[in-house]
């Protein structure tokens, strides 16, 4: 069974956490909602289970803006 809230939230606040794993809606300081979190859970979990960083050898400026201009719409 799922689920579904009544209402859709959306969340605006600071961005806080390490880029690598953080959701590009956050990092453009957009309103986000529950689904940031999933994506940052996926990347944590693909983490675990492959027993790799990610992007091990990538400097965070980078990775904020392949996340945030390459990858949006």
């Amino acid at each position: 069974a799922v689920v579904k809230p009544k209402k859709k939230k959306t969340l605006v606040g600071r961005s806080e956490g390490t880029p690598v794993t953080m959701a590009p809606e956050i990092m453009q300081e957009k309103p986000f909602t529950q689904k940031a979190d999933v994506y940052s859970f996926g990347l944590c979990l693909w983490q675990i289970v492959t027993l790799q960083r990610l992007f091990p050898d990538a400097k965070y400026e980078l990775i904020i803006y392949a996340t945030t201009r390459l990858f949006t719409t």
